[in-house]
């Protein structure tokens, strides 16, 4: 099985580049459509970025250098 990942990054200059806040991982398969692979795209896309805004909103993200740290 292959997987879809997304990450939700804090804003840097770089695109991508920023500290990592949250990942999401949904598996994908040859039964996938490409159809189905861009909804899939949307979704763990769209799951990453609100758990990261979730966070940060909550206070439980502390950015150190190129790193992050969630607290539970």
């Amino acid at each position: 099985m292959l997987t879809r990942r997304a990450t939700a990054h804090h804003v840097t200059a770089e695109l991508d580049e920023g500290p990592i806040t949250a990942q999401e991982v949904i598996g994908v398969d040859h039964a996938h459509t490409p159809e189905d692979l861009v909804a899939v795209g949307r979704d763990v896309e769209s799951a990453a970025l609100v758990k990261a805004v979730r966070w940060h909103c909550e206070g439980r993200v502390v950015v150190h250098g190129r790193r992050t740290v969630v607290l539970q």
